[in-house]
């Protein structure tokens, strides 16, 4: 993808995700990058931190972790006969952010 780069430490793929930051923020190439273990996030994982061209902070987790924070939408009790519950739309993530 053009303008675009994709966030990875060690053999993991990382995402950002719209419960974090804007997924519309812009990855300075030159953007110094950490990573942070979190005890506290998703019963503990590895971010990568820094900040978006624009200074706001910019937190990715590993794939594999991503669509784990958002609870489902509450569901009726007992809805009609016949009617199939719906699944809340995922949260939104890219792993393909935008690059400077």
């Amino acid at each position: 993808m053009k303008d675009r780069v994709a966030l990875r430490r060690g053999p993991l793929v990382y995402n950002i995700e719209k419960v974090d930051q804007d997924l519309d923020g812009v990855l300075d190439p030159a953007a110094p990058l950490t990573s942070e273990w979190r005890a506290d996030l998703l019963n503990g994982v590895t971010v990568i931190a820094g900040r978006f061209a624009d200074g706001a902070p910019m937190t990715a987790i590993p794939n594999y972790a991503r669509y784990n924070r958002h609870p489902a939408a509450p569901q009726p009790s007992s809805p009609p006969p016949g009617t199939p519950r719906r699944e809340p739309p995922p949260p939104e993530s890219i792993v393909w952010i935008r690059e400077r």
